[in-house]
């Protein structure tokens, strides 16, 4: 299970992963890093992917298991963090990324 801590919502994702990892016995990874402001969802999609690709890395030293893993992030908008987290982890090793989102907008 890995949390998408994306600003102003961390807490929330951290929590649903920390609950999921203690009642499915999962592994919680702390493998993504969210910095700096994401743009609103009124940005056209280029600067979206522009900011994301920037701002969500993945942590350093991190080990990603080949097996599939469980995505978490409280809010679901424009698609575009829960892409860019995806890409990271597939090229770090991960088979399959399964996203998990509490609210999506419309």
């Amino acid at each position: 299970v890995v949390p998408l801590a994306t600003p102003g919502h961390g807490i929330l994702s951290w929590s649903i992963a920390k609950h999921l990892g203690q009642v499915g016995s999962l592994e919680v990874i702390d493998a993504l890093s969210v910095s700096g402001r994401l743009p609103g969802r009124d940005v056209p999609s280029g600067g979206q992917v522009s900011a994301r690709i920037t701002n969500i890395t993945l942590r350093p030293g991190v080990a990603i298991p080949s097996g599939p893993i469980l995505v978490v992030d409280a809010l679901y908008g424009t698609g575009w963090s829960m892409t860019v987290a995806a890409a990271l982890l597939r090229d770090a090793g991960a088979t399959q990324v399964l996203p998990l989102v509490v609210q999506q907008f419309p």
